[in-house]
């Protein structure tokens, strides 16, 4: 699984940055409050399924070459800290940009002033949780847009972001060999037609760790 995020990763920067060495980096404190259609009790696929509200914290990297052009975008140490396993530990996730949409890291301003002080970001974020024990796609992931503003320092860098989540967690049954407790929506309410993928939706934020950047 993590051979393919690389993978992906590569395939993304490729498109979205030139390949350069990174110089610097910046290191954001970075969290998703989300609303997940979490599955529960479905070991015997006679569960149910409903919206619980998690948060999902760590690390996203911002990499700069020498000439202090941004080249990549990462994430490290992604917990969930509302949904502990079987074995007693929280979830983490192995997470990458996607290439669903081009992924901008922008700032936007005045060409009059030359005055550029609103940071302008969205990216796609496909998100590995450690329960997975099939293929990496939408069934057994968390697939988001994350679209947001900011602001900057005085100085000019970026200190602060936040935005709206969109997206799509699949329960993983399928590869647990377990019914998913999701059907279409049909004339009447629903059909009996079986999906892992449901809507997940929520907030984001990142604030610029001083210390961990060495700003």
């Amino acid at each position: 699984m993590k051979d393919c995020i690389k993978r992906l990763v590569l395939s993304v920067l490729c498109l979205a940055f030139p390949t350069v060495s990174s110089a610097k980096t910046d290191v954001f404190d970075f969290q998703m409050t989300l609303h997940v259609p979490r599955v529960y009790s479905n070991t015997d696929s006679k569960g149910y399924r409903k919206y619980q509200r998690q948060k999902v914290s760590g690390y996203m990297l911002w990499h700069y070459d020498s000439s202090e052009n941004l080249t990549n975008v990462t994430f490290k140490s992604l917990v969930n800290s509302k949904h502990v396993m079987s074995n007693g530990r929280h979830v983490t996730y192995d997470a990458a940009l996607g290439d669903v949409v081009q992924p901008r890291f922008n700032i936007i301003g005045s060409n009059k002033t030359l005055k550029f002080k609103t940071p302008s970001v969205c990216f796609y974020l496909i998100a590995e949780p450690s329960y997975n024990i099939g293929q990496l796609d939408e069934d057994n992931a968390l697939y988001v847009m994350l679209s947001g503003k900011g602001g900057t320092a005085k100085s000019g860098y970026v200190k602060t972001l936040s935005g709206n989540v969109a997206g799509t967690l699949g329960c993983g049954c399928t590869a647990y060999g377990h019914m998913s407790p999701t059907r279409l929506i049909g004339y009447y309410g629903w059909i009996n037609t079986v999906d892992d993928v449901a809507a997940v939706y929520g907030t984001w934020k990142a604030k610029l760790n001083k210390k961990k950047s060495g700003r």
